[in-house]
Formats: C-alpha cells, sequence, structure tokens
C-alpha cells in the first residue's frame, strides 16, 4: 500500500507559522490582508480570533476563518480591502440562502479585514553624510527608501528631516501646512515670539510617540527631557533624561527658551500647556485632536482670538501621518520651521 505523505507545518506552533508567512510577505513586499472573527452566532465552524492570512487575489494563504462558503465570501472582501487600502468589518450570514452567502451553512460571523500594503517608496538623494540617518528613519517609518541621483543632497540634518516630510507630503498629496491651520483651529495665530530657541526639549507623557519624540530630538543633538509616569529609560537612546512622575503631571516645572512638547493625552494638558507659556518656553506643542485644540483654547481664553504666543496646537505638520515616528517627524518639522522664522 503506497505511503500518503502530507506537508507539515515547518514548526509545531501555529501562531508562529502564521507569523513567519506574514515576515515572508513583507520581505517580498506583496500586498495581503488579515481576516480576524471577531464574532460568532450561532453554529459556525469557526471561533472568535480565528484567523487567515489573504493574497490580493483572495486566495488563503494560511489560516483558518470557516468552510468554503465563508472563506469565499472573505476572500473577495479581502480583495476589495486591499484595493482600497482600508480595513473593514463584513458580516459572514452563514444560515440565509438568499440574502446572505447563498448557502444554509449555519450562523453568522463578523469579520474584521485588515489589508497590509507593500511599504511606501520614498525618492530621497544619494548621499554619504547621511546614507545611516536616511535609512535608520525609512525604516522607522516604514518606508521603502530608493535613492534618485538627481535630488540634491540635504546639507545638514535639519535639512534631511524637512526633506522627508516634504517627500512624504508630496507622496501622499497632502499639504505639509500647519495641523491648527489644516483642521482650522478657531483662532488667529499671529506668533511673537521673544524667546530664542533653546536646544533644549521637555516632552511630557509615555506613549510610543513620545520615545518617537525623543529619538528625533536627539537626532538633532537637543538636551531631552522626557516626563511621565513609570518611563522606561531602556526605551529612550542613551542621553535621554528620563523623569517618572510620582504625581500629578500638574507639578512639572519648565525651563525658559526650551521646546514643550505635550503629549500626555491626559485632563492636565491645558495647565500643562499655560504653565509651558507662562514659563516662557520658546515653542509649546500639544499633541491631539482638534476637541482637545478647543479644550485649551477655551481654558486660556483664546477662542476665536488673536493668538501672539508661540502656541501649536495640534501640534505638527500634515502628513498624513501613520505610526509614531511619523508624527514625531511632523512635529519636529514644525519646530524646525519656526525656529528658523526666529532666527
Amino acid at each position: 500500500m503506497p505511503k500518503i505523505s502530507c506537508p507539515l507545518s515547518t514548526t509545531s506552533d501555529p501562531v508562529m507559522d502564521f507569523f513567519s508567512k506574514v515576515q515572508i510577505l513583507r520581505s517580498e513586499n506583496r500586498p495581503y490582508a488579515i481576516a480576524t472573527v471577531i464574532e460568532v452566532l450561532g453554529s459556525a465552524s469557526a471561533r472568535t480570533s480565528s484567523k487567515a492570512i489573504f493574497d490580493q487575489d483572495g486566495v488563503n494563504l494560511l489560516g483558518w476563518v470557516g468552510g468554503g462558503c465563508a472563506e469565499r465570501f472573505i476572500g473577495e472582501e479581502a480583495v476589495q480591502a486591499i484595493r482600497e487600502g482600508k480595513t473593514r468589518i463584513v458580516l459572514a450570514d452563514l444560515d440565509d440562502e438568499i440574502f446572505g452567502l447563498g448557502v444554509a451553512c449555519g450562523g453568522k460571523m463578523r469579520v474584521f479585514i485588515d489589508p497590509i500594503l507593500p511599504a511606501e517608496v520614498m525618492m530621497l538623494p544619494q548621499t554619504d553624510q547621511f546614507h545611516n540617518e536616511i535609512r535608520s528613519l525609512g525604516g522607522f517609518y516604514g518606508w521603502n527608501i530608493q535613492e534618485d541621483l538627481k535630488l540634491d543632497p540635504p546639507q545638514s540634518i535639519e535639512d534631511l528631516l524637512l526633506l522627508m516630510a516634504t517627500t512624504a507630503a508630496d507622496k501622499r498629496d497632502v499639504t505639509a501646512k500647519s495641523l491648527r491651520e489644516i483642521k482650522k483651529v478657531p483662532a488667529t495665530f499671529k506668533t511673537v515670539n521673544s524667546q530664542p530657541y533653546l536646544k533644549e526639549v521637555t516632552i511630557v507623557g509615555r506613549t510610543r510617540i513620545t520615545e518617537a519624540l525623543a529619538r528625533h530630538f536627539t537626532l538633532l543633538n537637543y538636551s531631552v527631557r522626557v516626563v511621565g509616569p513609570d518611563l522606561k529609560s531602556e526605551n529612550y537612546p542613551t542621553n535621554v533624561k528620563c523623569h517618572c512622575l510620582e504625581d500629578s503631571y500638574e507639578h512639572i516645572d519648565f525651563h525658559k527658551g526650551e521646546v514643550v512638547v505635550i503629549a500626555g493625552h491626559t485632563a492636565q494638558d491645558p495647565l500643562l500647556v499655560e504653565k509651558a507659556l507662562n514659563q516662557k518656553a520658546s515653542h509649546v506643542a500639544m499633541i491631539g485632536s482638534l476637541k482637545r485644540s478647543h479644550e485649551v483654547l477655551n481654558h486660556l481664553k483664546l477662542m476665536n482670538q488673536e493668538v501672539t504666543l508661540p502656541l501649536y496646537i495640534p501640534a505638527g505638520l500634515d502628513l498624513n501621518a501613520k505610526n509614531p515616528d511619523e508624527i514625531a517627524l511632523s512635529v519636529i518639522s514644525e519646530v524646525i520651521l519656526e525656529k528658523r522664522k526666529s532666527e
């Protein structure tokens, strides 16, 4: 009797197999989508948290989200999600022959589909002087860096960061203008900054954004202080001063002439903005939504007023930033531009 051989998993751990497949697809720069069952109602062969990887043609490359009728439907939805580059939640009705999948298979499933697109190609100059910085930053941003010999190389790290910001904005067809302008914050900003910019920054908060901000300011040789609860120094460059809070954010003091970036996302944010302005910081930025900006303006009694303070809410430039390091690039680019205006 002939032996029947079945291809076995490369490991004994399905989770490792799943992420190994993801890693291969990323290394090949191929689009794919991860489908995850987030709710099951009634009878279904898949379970909540069941996952599968689909390619751009809707083929299940690995994993399980149900039998033939469900898999075909979810594969078709994955194709559309990849084409649009947008996540979606779909209802797979397994029990309705007319309005569902066409076959009465069982219950219903809600499935979250997350399309993962190839890394964006960003064209940057070829430069020996800043080659390592370009590659390192591009890695943090998740970009596929391509060198263009026709582009003029940057003359400084500041120039490089501004170039990377404008490159991202051009690629995404956005403005690279200040977010406070793009978001139409209800105030007229006519900044008159009498404080010279010192190469010092205090970053308030504890998030992946504060870690990214510290990396960027360190690259510009700023003296960097991060203040927040339960900070882990290993998440920051070695020369960053991490001050762990033992009580409220309200007890933080700022330095005259330094840059302040508030990224704590706490109820104390308006008070911190006010304190930083009162203590004569050269640049006071708060990362947050338009709603949070309204809270700050209301607290300062500046809603619909002319603002002549170095206040940047929400902080950053319009880059359509997609991750913490791109948010940091957006914020530090605004700092560079404003610093140059004051020189």
